[in-house]
């Protein structure tokens, strides 16, 4: 878990400099990375799959595990509980918000990878530049944040 913290931090590092030079897209697709990448470590983690995790690091599992394949390993595993029922149940996986917190993050976050119609550059400028704009910072800003914590 830990090389991978140091990664997701120097994504945390970039998203920050991207959204504050304007480029917003770029920025939440890295906060997207962060997440992905932590949500995978502790998936092995918590399973205690450290071989599995190493392999993974070192490009050698095949196949590539997957965000929702962590997801459901964290969504099942006991060791959490407390931290689930801090939330209110199974919040954080899934339970009274059936998507759960860390899908409905990662799900904010798809579109600016993906560069869906309302997530590419220009619709978050209304221009062709890169360009402070005070509501698309404010939503990086929040997710930035819901990121950071759901790490």
């Amino acid at each position: 878990m830990f090389e991978v913290a140091l990664d997701a931090n120097e994504d945390f590092d970039a998203a920050l400099f991207m959204a504050a030079h304007g480029w917003y897209r770029q920025a939440m697709g890295t906060l997207r990375s962060a997440i992905e990448a932590l949500s995978v470590a502790a998936g092995f983690a918590i399973r205690k799959e450290s071989a599995k995790l190493r392999s993974w690091r070192d490009g050698l599992l095949k196949p590539e595990p997957k965000f929702g394949n962590a997801r459901d390993f964290l969504k099942g595993a006991t060791a959490l509980d407390a931290a689930k029922q801090a939330v209110g149940g199974a919040g954080l996986f899934g339970g009274p918000n059936p998507a759960g917190v860390l899908q409905t993050i990662y799900n904010t976050l798809c579109p600016y990878n993906h560069s869906q119609a309302d997530a590419t550059n220009g619709a978050i400028w209304s221009s062709n530049g890169p360009v402070y704009v005070y509501e698309a910072f404010g939503a990086f800003g929040d997710t930035y944040k819901d990121v950071m914590a759901m790490g």
